[in-house]
């Protein structure tokens, strides 16, 4: 292969043209016939190494937008596209939206992220239908915002109070949300196999702990009353203990590897699970009353953390779906930092 057939094959499959003004005009001279073969010679050793420094990041970039493509004013400005100076951003007020922000120690993300929050916030102003934030805060930095949001602003912390129990959203199936938890409490610690044993603990206990309430009401949604629900704590003695476990597991290995799962989680999750009712964040914080809240989670241990995202995501989820919950705008916009 010739070195200019070379240089234009790296230039257009890695996309450099997309990435600097250099490139472009490199591959337009190339294309016109100006620069020759010795030329391209030359400059083959830069063109390789641009493109091993795309292949390290792992930055594969799609074409920049063009005025026709973006009709439209985004919702939320977040800058300029350095390729085409166009002012880019999100339009989320109508529709769902999924963002994900990646670079480099340094690269901005922090900032892009701050930034995303105010604006968002800043459209409550003049928005009829207001949208509330959640922001999991892995290292503090987000903390700022609370005396700079329009709306209210909650922060949370386990260190400072933080409760997260095994509680059924408000108007959901009691045992569909038995099956969810387990499930993903299961799943984060690697113990799918035992996720059947640590439903069965979770219902028998919710029995015991609620003589009033029947086994046939575990399949109705539940909507008065407020149930005591077993804490993490309760769950881990329950599989520790000899006699009982049997009638919850057909093999003593899945009830000793979630014992010590279970006992590994709370040792490192401190006070957080210390609780039989925790937080409820559909009624304490997206209720009738909007509110943001920060989680700030810094100094969490990252398995953790990952659990306090997944109930509060399934809290907000498991209801939506139990009410058949329709909206036409977004109303809730949450950022994992």
């Amino acid at each position: 292969m010739s070195a200019k057939q070379e240089v234009l094959n790296i230039i257009k499959y890695h996309q450099l043209d997309f990435r600097s003004e250099y490139w472009k005009e490199t591959l337009f001279l190339i294309q016109e016939n100006i620069y020759d073969e010795d030329y391209c010679e030359a400059i083959l050793p830069e063109t390789r190494e641009a493109a091993e420094q795309v292949e390290d990041s792992g930055n594969y970039l799609g074409k920049s937008p063009t005025e026709e493509l973006l009709p439209d004013k985004p919702d939320i400005e977040l800058g300029t596209a350095v390729e085409t100076n166009l002012r880019v951003g999100i339009r989320f007020l109508n529709r769902p939206r999924n963002c994900l922000i990646i670079g480099g120690a340094g690269a901005g993300k922090t900032v892009c992220g701050l930034n995303l929050c105010t604006k968002i916030d800043s459209t409550n102003k003049h928005q009829k239908n207001l949208t509330s934030l959640i922001i999991i805060d892995i290292k503090s930095d987000y903390l700022a915002l609370k005396k700079q949001l329009y709306l209210p602003t909650e922060v949370y912390s386990p260190v400072h109070g933080l409760k997260i129990g095994l509680n059924c959203p408000y108007n959901v199936v009691p045992y569909l949300w038995i099956t969810e938890i387990s499930m993903t409490l299961a799943a984060r610690l690697g113990l799918i196999s035992s996720r059947t044993t640590l439903t069965k603990i979770i219902a028998a206990l919710l029995l015991l702990l609620n003589p009033e309430f029947k086994k046939e009401d575990l399949y109705k949604p539940y909507t008065s009353g407020k149930l005591i629900w077993p804490s993490l704590e309760l769950v881990l003695k329950v599989t520790q203990n000899k006699k009982i476990i049997p009638s919850f597991s057909s093999k003593e290995s899945y009830s000793l590897t979630l014992s010590h799962a279970l006992e590994g989680l709370l040792q490192d999750a401190g006070t957080l699970f210390d609780c039989s009712n925790g937080l409820d964040i559909n009624r304490e914080l997206i209720g009738d009353q909007k509110k943001h809240c920060i989680f700030n989670v810094s100094n969490i241990a990252p398995h953790v953390i990952h659990i306090i995202s997944d109930i509060i995501i399934c809290q907000i989820m498991m209801k939506r779906i139990s009410e058949n919950y329709k909206t036409d705008h977004t109303d809730i916009a949450m950022l994992f930092e």
